[in-house]
Formats: structure tokens, C-alpha cells, sequence
């Protein structure tokens, strides 16, 4: 019975890295694509909560950058389908 036990214990830990694993990497690629570091945002999740830093990128938005850069690729696809 004890190694039953010891066994569920493990495969809930093991189901619970993978699940902050996942978190972190949709963390990252939340970062990534509004122009932020995304190695820093990963490190803040384990300081405070995953949940809290992805609430975070959300209302932070994109950097000035970013959002440059997504209106030069838009303005080169506008004047490649308008020739």
C-alpha cells in the first residue's frame, strides 16, 4: 500500500512540474511577442505568482518597438498586395 501511495505522490508532483514547465513557457512566449525578455519574466513568476506576471504582460501590452515593428510589417504586406 505504501508504494501505491508513493506512486500517486510522484506522478501529482510530476503532472505539477510539467504544468509550471508549460506556465513558464507561455510566460515566455507572452514576453517574446510583446517585445519583452522573456527570461525575465519567467524568473519574476518564480518570485511572485505565474498567473500575476501573465496579468501583468497582458496590461502592459507591447513595448514602442514592438508595435513599430508590427507597423512596418503591415505597411510592407499593404504595398506588396496593392502593386
Amino acid at each position: 500500500m505504501e508504494n501505491l501511495s508513493s506512486s500517486v505522490v510522484f506522478c501529482i508532483l510530476l503532472f505539477l512540474l510539467a504544468f509550471f514547465v508549460f506556465i513558464c513557457y507561455v510566460i515566455a512566449e507572452m514576453a517574446r511577442q510583446r517585445g519583452r525578455s522573456g527570461l525575465m519574466w519567467v524568473l519574476l513568476s518564480f518570485v511572485f505568482s505565474p498567473f500575476l506576471c501573465m496579468v501583468f504582460l497582458y496590461f502592459l501590452g507591447e513595448t514602442d518597438d514592438k508595435r513599430e515593428e508590427w507597423i512596418i510589417t503591415a505597411e510592407q504586406i499593404k504595398m506588396r498586395y496593392k502593386n
